[in-house]
């Protein structure tokens, strides 16, 4: 088996594989804790949300066989979650930053 082979044979599971513990993780958390009430918990479910939005149109078409290549829609959808990805994160960052600074300082 080549490389190529492996990464085509491998390729769907994997997107699934991502899909599904993005979408367990939103859904678990949202059970386990009520993240919406803080900053990072927004960031956390922000970037698995976006990691699942991203790869929707995967799963239209391993699932469903819907293919949304090309769309409009989805072309627009898909930028717009790779622009949220460096926003999420250096969201996250300052949180962290602040986080350490406070520490420091001995704040709570």
């Amino acid at each position: 088996m080549t490389w190529q082979q492996f990464a085509a044979d491998a390729s769907p599971w994997v997107a699934k594989v991502t899909f599904f513990t993005a979408v367990a993780f939103i859904l678990g958390y949202t059970i386990l804790a009520p993240w919406w009430r803080r900053s990072i918990g927004w960031t956390l479910v922000l970037l698995d949300f976006v990691i699942a939005v991203l790869l929707v149109p995967d799963m239209l078409r391993l699932l469903l066989g819907i293919n949304v290549t090309g769309s409009e829609f989805w072309t627009f959808t898909t930028l717009g979650a790779i622009a949220a990805v460096p926003l999420i994160i250096t969201w996250r960052f300052i949180l962290l930053a602040r986080a350490q600074w406070r520490g420091r300082k001995g704040e709570p």
